[in-house]
């Protein structure tokens, strides 16, 4: 049986284009943890604007233009302290930067970074309480600039 050179391309594509696909190093980690976790929750971006006040859309949505996916994994079931430490290695091993660190009467919040060359591939928000730890992952292509205002804006707004 004769095949095309049209016919080959067609049925190579996908192999081509699945491994020049985005992969984000937290979804290892989501994969490996999410079993240890109470609740679980893989959202497309625009859900979270369904909670966000007409007013500060407009801030959300500069923020969050590159965002492609958010992932949320909340443990609070006793064994948060090994879910903290797992990620913590897991952090430290894939060369997460922390970008902020806020303590507020005994909870603790840390911003991890994933850069790539240009802009931020991955925040990761870590949030340890004494009985629950929340870790939130936004992943896309989201500009320094646009943390920075965030930030500073939440910062104002206390």
């Amino acid at each position: 049986m004769k095949t095309s050179s049209l016919s080959n391309i067609l049925i190579i594509l996908p192999f081509i284009l699945g491994s020049c696909a985005t992969h984000h190093t937290f979804q290892s980690f989501y994969s490996q943890n999410k079993s240890d976790t109470n609740i679980v929750i893989n959202s497309p971006k625009w859900l979270p604007m369904l909670f966000i006040s007409h007013e500060d859309r407009a801030d959300v949505k500069k923020f969050t233009n590159g965002m492609k996916k958010i992932k949320v994994m909340i443990n609070n079931d006793g064994h948060s302290r090994n879910f903290i430490e797992s990620f913590d290695d897991f952090a430290l091993k894939n060369e997460y930067v922390s970008y902020v660190m806020i303590r507020d009467n005994g909870d603790k919040m840390n911003i991890f970074i994933k850069e790539q060359k240009d802009h931020i591939s991955e925040i990761v928000l870590q949030i340890n309480s004494d009985n629950e730890t929340i870790i939130i992952a936004l992943m896309g292509k989201m500009l320094r600039s646009d943390l920075n205002g965030a930030i500073l804006k939440t910062i104002d707004s206390d």
